[in-house]
């Protein structure tokens, strides 16, 4: 089952808020709130990976006030919010953006253009929490004595730096990248590891996989799958309880 993108809709206008669901439910899993009451713990028993907040509710506490809110929260202020309001005025805007808030959609505002900035955000925010996260991780230790780095250390190194990053990793790109032939990659790290070239890449990707989960970040597991490269979080389960002998669990959630 695919992992969808949690998105939370701030509204006070059940209607338009239906709309919005309506809008977004093929791509995105949604949860509704009506009023700002008890919307913090709502919020972090959903946990979104986006929000989108209405300014004008009823009562003593407003969108931008909540905003403020969300936003003193540690665990939640990392969420990027997009405010929707019929508010106008150039101060209300700028009041928001101040405050943290992403973007500012205008009602009523085009429903294709809404999709594109939440897809845009979640896009751009993914990609610099996952630098963010891999920039400050742990390393997988590699002691080099000299300039004239080992082919199977040359191997360890690169293979390190596409876990890293955002190459799909196979043993093909490997190849070419020591640059060998994938027959005599594969010699190696048989002679080496006493693994196929495939084992020896999920070994290192479960190794990676056991640092992001302890790490005092939290991060979620199907972030973790993701930036692994993993089709699911079911099948990155499935592979870490095979190669670990537990399940995956964050320190987050122990």
């Amino acid at each position: 089952m695919k992992n969808l993108n949690r998105v939370l809709i701030i509204e006070d206008s059940k209607s338009f808020s239906t709309v919005i669901v309506r809008l977004l439910k093929e791509e995105f899993e949604t949860k509704v709130l009506h009023e700002l009451e008890n919307g913090l713990e709502e919020c972090k028993d959903f946990m979104p990976d986006i929000i989108l907040l209405d300014i004008m509710f009823p009562g003593d506490t407003d969108g931008l006030s909540f905003l403020r809110m969300l936003k003193n929260k540690l665990e939640l202020s990392h969420i990027p919010i997009i405010l929707i309001s019929a508010l106008t005025n150039e101060s209300t805007i700028r009041n928001g953006l101040e405050l943290g808030a992403n973007d500012y959609l205008v009602k009523p505002f085009d429903l294709v253009q809404l999709v594109l900035k939440v897809k845009n955000l979640l896009e751009l925010t993914g990609k610099t929490k996952r630098k963010t996260l891999l920039d400050t991780v742990v390393q997988f230790e590699n002691n080099f004595k000299t300039k004239s780095i080992p082919t199977i250390e040359r191997i360890d190194m690169l293979l390190e730096q596409m876990i890293n990053g955002e190459t799909k990793i196979s043993i093909e790109l490997l190849a070419k990248e020591i640059p060998t032939s994938q027959s005599t990659l594969t010699r190696l790290i048989k002679a080496k590891y006493g693994l196929t070239t495939n084992n020896y890449i999920m070994k290192r990707k479960m190794e990676k996989a056991t640092i992001l989960l302890n790490s005092e970040r939290g991060l979620p597991i199907k972030e973790i799958a993701n930036i692994l490269d993993f089709e699911s979080v079911a099948y990155f389960t499935k592979c870490y309880k095979r190669y670990t002998g537990s399940l995956p669990k964050t320190i987050k959630n122990s």
